[in-house]
């Protein structure tokens, strides 16, 4: 935002500099979660005039000469990504076959929050689903649907401090009650915004400690 004219050394208004006088005006730019993906922020300023001697103009200087660059370098403000992901699974039984115990026929349905936790965006979000029985037999994964979200979040972007929730559900058969289990955990993986690492994490059970 801006720039925008504050004050002047000389009491000049915007837009007239006497000899020798100063001028100073603000900007300013909000960090977004994108932005957080390069190195650093980079900003420069071209100031133009008229005068008695027709048009001038110059290009800002950092006002730093210890970086190397003597001469109209742009003013950097380093950027620290810290990208971060986070993933709970739950689960509860959704419907029942009337008999009062959890068994053939009855429903289980699970809900996966993933959560950005860092303060990059977050995108190209993979889950890799891993079902198995009490023998440790695989199980064929539920489809899953994304039910919630918050500012504007989704499978392909999760933004900083944003969350998606799905949910999938699996009817149990005999042999997964034979067994006396089922168990679940999920692998989440993103890529953060402008780097080529991507972050990870397993899921956990928010109900247990």
């Amino acid at each position: 935002v801006g720039p925008t004219f504050i004050s002047s050394s000389a009491g000049s208004p915007e837009g007239t500099l006497q000899v020798s006088e100063t001028a100073t005006y603000i900007a300013s730019t909000t960090i977004t979660g994108t932005m957080m993906g390069s190195a650093f922020i980079a900003n420069s300023v071209i100031a133009t005039a008229s005068s008695t001697a027709g048009v001038i103009n110059d290009k800002s200087d950092d006002g730093d000469d210890t970086d190397g660059n003597i001469l109209d370098d742009q003013t950097e403000v380093r950027l620290n990504p810290d990208p971060r992901i986070n993933i709970t699974k739950s689960v509860e039984l959704t419907s029942d076959n009337g008999d009062g115990v959890i068994g053939v026929a009855d429903i289980i349905t699970y809900t996966i929050t993933v959560s950005n936790t860092g303060n990059i965006d977050l995108l190209n979000i993979q889950l890799v689903d891993t079902i198995v029985d009490g023998n440790n037999n695989l199980l064929a994964s539920p489809t899953l649907t994304q039910t919630g979200s918050n500012n504007g979040s989704d499978l392909n972007r999760i933004l900083v401090g944003g969350y998606i929730t799905l949910q999938g559900s699996i009817t149990l058969d005999q042999s997964m009650v034979n067994s006396g289990l089922v168990s679940n955990s999920i692998v989440v993986s993103a890529l953060p915004s402008g780097i080529s690492t991507p972050v990870t994490d397993i899921s956990d059970d928010p109900n247990t400690t």
